[in-house]
């Protein structure tokens, strides 16, 4: 058989699975968006155990052949257990169940082996030895009681009595699957009563998809048509040729103690020289053969894993795509609305003012005169009162807060919220909208208002700083330098107004339509004509930026839970990564 060197692949993949549903710092984990974490879970366990297993059997040649009995509830497989073994071993009765937990019936020389192999790890494993007098054990729960026997005939067999197959204890399923998932051989037993059950039949089905070697005994017939009937059905449902030989037919019983005419069955005679030989010769085509289908197992269970973390992704980059389109459509209307939410009058007014401002400027007058009519402006139209230059600033900038309307900006968070919250509906991702029901990931208009702010005053100091680098360039010893940075601070004032109000474009036509009319070439370099339009453009530039922030704050909470429900698109190419190797 060819060497299969991709196990550690597949522990590396498990790994990243692992960490894919527990999620860290800088990656996403799986929500189950398309596919339910139990789903997803019970692959991940499967193709855990599926590389427990195959490294358990490679590292282990001689590990003996794994027997197990499997079946519904009263069909009798404790029974045929103790036929098999020679002794009443396992308890049989009319209670039900009579098995609670798996015993294994091993060669003594085995013993050290079980101990130390990793081997069903899962069960506590109890070790008791054969006596011919001994009272027969049922098993217990979370635990494995291991027979050791000297028997020759069984040396290289493992023999299995299992926990019922439809049990209504979820635990004695689990524990009859973890059974299966390590047994070579299967051993399906059922009776006249049980054969049409669905449980029982859609474990044998998964036995012929696995390529398990099988054979099945029909326990307790009383007539050989329902024998037939089973049999038929068992060949109808196969994809490949099933061999007569795999099928065996046990009378029904009625004596106390069925176990000693049970042993000298002819068809159970049979089954035994069948499984004798299987110790031999052939164990190693039946390893050999159980390895090669745990290889496929495991690349069939790969690929599942990986598909399912590749479909979250694509789900949550598919919806990541229409918040973004919708966040684009709501940013372009907000934009829009800021800078054409100032009325004709308002833009009559701050024309007038500026006017104002230019028709009492004359070079010739007197500076004194010049100056008192200039200071008119801020506490006419910006309500300054007296003090410093630079306390009349700041609050020449605290008076704007109240002239900024920010209903555009909350109704446009709002409008976001509305229709990304109607997308996530229209996904049917039921995840998501329980976690909206749960989150109010909604920003509040306190909330909308202290992040503006917060970036405005980012915005005015700035302003602040363009302003005293412009006025350094104003030479103070001229008769106009003395009330020139008056006049350029009122431009910036208007300037800020006009570009929160109705944006750069507004301030432009102000300034070429109003402003420059009544400039000569020399004021003109006085007011920093060419800087002030640079700096306006500026101002419009970061004052959208300010309002795009905002509403991009909102967009990133729902990003960020969007990202936080899928493996990150590094660790799917990892994932991806391994299985083409596994695959290769």
């Amino acid at each position: 058989m060819k060497p299969y060197h991709s196990i550690d692949t597949v522990t590396r993949l498990i790994e990243l699975a692992k960490e894919s549903l527990e999620g860290t710092e800088d990656s996403g984990k799986f929500c189950g968006l398309k596919t339910s974490i139990e789903n997803l879970n019970q692959i991940l366990t499967k193709l855990n155990k599926n590389a427990e297993i195959y490294t358990l059997k490679t590292q282990h040649p001689d590990f003996p052949l794994v027997l197990s009995l499997e079946g519904g509830t009263g069909t009798g497989k404790s029974t045929i257990f103790n036929a098999l073994v020679g002794s009443e071993v396992s308890l049989t009765g009319s209670e039900r169940p009579k098995t609670f937990g798996p015993i294994l019936f091993s060669h003594e020389d085995h013993k050290e082996l079980l101990m130390k192999a990793n081997f069903l790890s899962a069960y506590e494993k109890e070790f008791l030895v054969l006596e011919s007098n001994k009272t027969s054990v049922s098993g217990d729960p979370l635990k494995m009681k291991i027979i050791l026997h000297e028997r020759n005939d069984l040396h290289n067999l493992f023999i299995i009595d299992t926990p019922d197959i439809d049990s209504v204890e979820t635990f004695n399923r689990k524990m009859a699957e973890d059974i299966y998932d390590v047994s070579d051989i299967i051993l399906f037993v059922t009776s006249e009563e049980k054969y049409g059950d669905r449980l029982p039949f859609k474990l044998f089905q998964q036995a012929m998809e696995d390529e398990k070697g099988f054979m099945i005994i029909m326990n307790k017939v009383n007539s050989e048509e329902t024998f037939r009937e089973l049999r038929e059905r068992v060949l109808a449902s196969a994809k490949s040729p099933v061999e007569e030989d795999r099928f065996f037919s046990l009378p029904w019983i009625s004596s106390p103690s069925p176990l000693e005419e049970l042993t000298r069955h002819e068809e159970l005679l049979r089954l035994k020289t069948i499984l004798s030989g299987k110790q031999g010769a052939n164990a190693r085509d039946i390893r050999t053969r159980e390895l090669v289908q745990l290889q496929k197992r495991i690349n069939i269970l790969a690929r599942r894993l990986v598909a399912i973390f590749e479909e979250d992704r694509t789900a949550v980059d598919k919806l990541l795509r229409s918040l973004h389109a919708i966040y684009k459509e709501t940013e372009n209307n907000l934009l829009q609305k800021a800078v054409t939410n100032v009325d004709d009058t308002t833009k009559q007014h701050i024309q007038n003012e500026i006017r104002q401002i230019f028709q009492r400027y004359d070079l010739f007058r007197k500076p004194r005169s010049f100056i008192y009519k200039i200071m008119r402006f801020p506490l006419s139209f910006l309500g300054l009162g007296p003090g410093s230059d630079e306390e009349k600033r700041k609050r020449d900038l605290a008076k704007l807060h109240k002239k900024i309307n920010l209903k555009p900006l909350h109704l446009a968070v709002e409008d976001l919220n509305r229709r990304i919250h109607n997308e996530i509906r229209i996904a049917e991702i039921g995840y998501l909208q329980d976690v909206l029901l749960k989150r109010n990931l909604g920003m509040s208009v306190s909330e909308i208002d202290t992040l503006f702010f917060e970036k405005q005053a980012e915005l005015e100091r700035w302003l602040q700083e363009q302003f005293m680098e412009l006025t350094k360039g104003i030479p103070r010893h001229k008769e106009w330098g003395i009330y020139s940075t008056t006049i350029l601070w009122s431009i910036f004032l208007v300037s800020i107004e006009t570009v929160l109000g109705g944006g750069l474009s507004f301030f432009e036509a102000i300034l070429d339509s109003v402003i420059v009319p009544f400039l000569s070439k020399g004021a003109v370099e006085i007011f920093a004509y060419q800087e002030l339009k640079k700096i306006a453009e500026q101002l419009d530039q970061r004052y959208k930026k300010q309002l795009r922030d905002v509403l991009g704050e909102q967009y990133l909470r729902y990003v960020t839970l969007l990202e936080s429900c899928a493996a990150s698109g590094e660790k799917l190419k990892q994932m991806k990564n391994l299985l083409g190797s596994l695959n290769s």
